[in-house]
């Protein structure tokens, strides 16, 4: 049993340090490809026997397809290097999953409380020391926990971009968010920060929307007291805005390239029109980047967005398989779960599904990870009703973190 939470914690909390890859090879080694590679047999060995939810099947079938349309990529080395990638977002899956069966609800969430307050200090603290050291050459732009967008210092922790922080902070948010934990204002405050830092405002809505539709089913002075939270947030960071001239050149630095999402939008809209030349089957996989390589001289790697991307390189039918596999996901998560911890939940998938539309995260590490904690949350069903007393900071277990 021992040996089995030892597996189980070593690999979710290595996705933590992305930064931290091997480089030199034609794909990044990140830390959770090794251990899943290394402990991925044993983990099998452990648990010889498991049953997977619906909807973990059909993803399965969803990646099986794609990798299947590598045999008509006209880049097809690059098809092949993005399909082992796939298959070892699945292995680094199951490996989770099955992994997990010996970790209970309560010990999975305390030790994601844990978790959070050292992790968090340490990238803020690593942010701070990005700063303190920071060299102004561009070639620096990525400088420890920092990422510089022009004038902009952005937190990105130990993630090798703020966005992918956003995504590392949405699990350990909602496992304290549905969990029957106390006192968790400090947990709170930390990934508050750390969401704040990023200047993400893909990451402001994954919070910010599914937060106001809980408040709002949760009762209407609930709501009425988020609402009015929001405005005196709001009114404070005008006021500040315009007191402080470095702040205001921040902002308007920021709304600058959001009033056109970043260039996302015109980035789309060229997209499409590729997609319309061939919508059922798609051009293949991971062929998405050399069809932008004519977008405005700009060397991108993906639409930054999951579903036209999707759509872009596996067409009509594999967006079909995508769409149901996030249909099965929320049909889960409703059969599993009643009352606002079912709210909570579906929020946590309305958070994903806002930052798939910014971003593409169908082949991220990331993403995966929050599947598999969005997945074991809802299979707990009601359970997160009583309310349980954190241990102190300094019962940290050495074993687990």
């Amino acid at each position: 049993m021992k040996l089995r939470a030892f597996f189980f914690w070593s690999i979710l909390f290595s996705f933590y340090f992305q930064q931290f890859w091997i480089s030199g090879l034609s794909t990044p080694v990140k830390p959770y490809m090794v251990l899943v590679l290394v402990l991925g047999g044993a983990v099998v060995y452990l648990n010889p026997r498991f049953r997977l939810p619906p909807y973990v099947v059909f993803v399965a079938f969803f990646f099986v397809y794609m990798i299947f349309t590598s045999l008509y990529s006209k880049e097809f080395g690059t098809a092949i290097v993005r399909g082992a990638g796939i298959i070892m977002l699945v292995v680094a899956y199951f490996t989770l999953y099955l992994s997990s069966q010996s970790i209970s609800p309560d010990l999975f969430e305390r030790c994601i409380y844990k978790f959070t307050i050292v992790y968090s200090t340490a990238g803020l603290v690593y942010f701070a020391y990005g700063l303190y050291v920071y060299d102004p050459d561009p070639s620096q732009r990525k400088f420890f926990g920092l990422y510089f967008e022009g004038v902009l210092p952005r937190m990105r922790s130990f993630a090798d971009s703020p966005n992918n922080l956003v995504l590392m902070m949405l699990p350990l948010f909602y496992t304290l968010y549905v969990s029957g934990l106390k006192k968790l204002k400090l947990a709170y405050a930390f990934i508050g920060v750390s969401v704040l830092l990023s200047l993400s405002i893909t990451g402001y809505l994954c919070f910010m929307v599914p937060l106001l539709l809980t408040f709002f089913f949760g009762g209407k002075v609930r709501f009425l007291v988020m609402v009015l939270l929001v405005l005196v947030l709001s009114f404070a960071g005008f006021w500040f805005y315009e007191s402080n001239d470095d702040f205001a050149e921040v902002v308007n630095h920021r709304l600058d390239r959001v009033s056109s999402g970043s260039g996302r939008l015109d980035l789309f809209v060229y997209s499409f029109e590729g997609i319309s030349k061939s919508p059922v089957w798609g051009y293949g996989l991971g062929q998405a980047r050399f069809y932008l390589e004519g977008f405005q001289g700009r060397d991108l790697q993906s639409t930054h967005n999951s579903f036209i991307e999707v759509f872009f390189e596996g067409g009509g039918v594999a967006m079909t398989f995508l769409l149901l596999s996030w249909l099965l996901l929320i049909l889960y998560v409703l059969q599993k779960n009643r009352g606002i911890r079912r709210v909570k939940l579906l929020s946590y998938v309305l958070s994903l599904f806002i930052i798939s539309f910014a971003n593409m995260m169908v082949y991220v590490e990331l993403m995966v990870l929050n599947f598999f904690v969005l997945g074991f949350l809802a299979s707990q069903g009601n359970r997160g009703t009583s309310q349980i007393k954190v241990e102190p900071i300094a019962t940290i277990n050495p074993a687990i973190i």
